[in-house]
């Protein structure tokens, strides 16, 4: 009791004071600082950033804002940090973007930062294939029960990875798992009422990835995908070796000794904690 008492204190406290940390840790040479303003990644002994999401955002933010367009831009961003395996670290990224017309654009995806020694002069997303054998990811993908349908619509077996995204790329999935042909794409348009929710894959979602757990040297990996303008995610779950040379940093994230996997994410905070990036201009 009393330490459920301290746990409900502590939440309180993080609510009151959206600055508070919500998750610190230490991975090999750099800390991790997760709050409700800011997620970032820094050497511990310079405290010079290896990630500072604030400032990957507006960079990105101002490149948006150069062209022309109405009077007012805003974009919020709603991050959650999904996993951090070795130097390899995943969030969730909402991101709601208003030009003040009659429609908001809402995305939803996963992103994997390579926060590797080397790759410090900015941030970089990794792929899967950075982490895993082309191969493998390829036979992960063709075991996947709703991407395993391509095989059924005519395509044939694709010959390798590239064959095998470029067939998957612009499908759409139901949330039921089934995948679309293009027929049905052009007789469930996502306007009608009642028509199921679709989620769409392209050639990049595998690299839309968290980690999401391991056992016995397999990772579980989650791919996101969106469901364009509503903010609705679908998760895909695929079963991948994990090389001999990662296999002590996804140890160390399944115990928790240094960083953690997706599924431990709801011990590592509240369900609800988040970083919320708002970045705004009136022309």
């Amino acid at each position: 009791m009393k330490a459920a008492l301290l746990l409900l204190a502590a939440l309180s406290a993080v609510a009151q004071n959206p600055a508070k940390l919500i998750w610190t840790g230490h991975i090999g040479s750099n800390t991790v600082e997760w709050s409700a303003k800011n997620l970032r990644v820094y050497i511990s002994a310079t405290k010079a950033h290896v990630l500072n999401l604030y400032a990957y955002f507006n960079s990105d933010f101002r490149r948006l804002s150069t062209p022309p367009h109405d009077s007012y831009l805003k974009v919020e961003h709603d991050i959650d940090l999904k996993s951090v395996v070795g130097n390899y670290l995943s969030i969730s990224d909402v991101a709601d973007v208003d030009f003040h017309g009659p429609h908001e654009d809402v995305s939803a995806i996963f992103q994997t930062f390579d926060l590797r020694p080397g790759k410090l002069s900015k941030p970089v997303l990794a792929k899967l294939t950075d982490l895993f054998p082309e191969s493998a990811v390829y036979q992960a993908l063709l075991q996947e029960k709703s991407l395993a349908q391509v095989l059924t619509q005519g395509y044939g077996k694709p010959a390798d990875l590239a064959a095998l995204l470029k067939a998957l790329d612009g499908q759409d999935v139901t949330e039921d798992g089934k995948l679309l042909t293009v027929a049905d794409q052009v007789a469930l348009p996502t306007t009608v009422a009642g028509s199921p929710r679709r989620y769409h894959f392209t050639a990049e979602s595998p690299n839309r990835f968290a980690l999401y757990d391991y056992a016995d040297g397999t990772a579980t990996v989650h791919l996101c995908l969106d469901s364009g303008r509503t903010g609705h995610t679908l998760e895909l779950a695929i079963k991948l070796e994990v090389p001999e040379r990662l296999r002590p940093i996804f140890e160390a994230a399944h115990t928790r000794k240094s960083g953690f996997l997706m599924k431990d994410r709801g011990v590592i905070a509240s369900a609800d904690a988040a970083t919320v990036i708002t970045l705004s201009e009136k022309h």
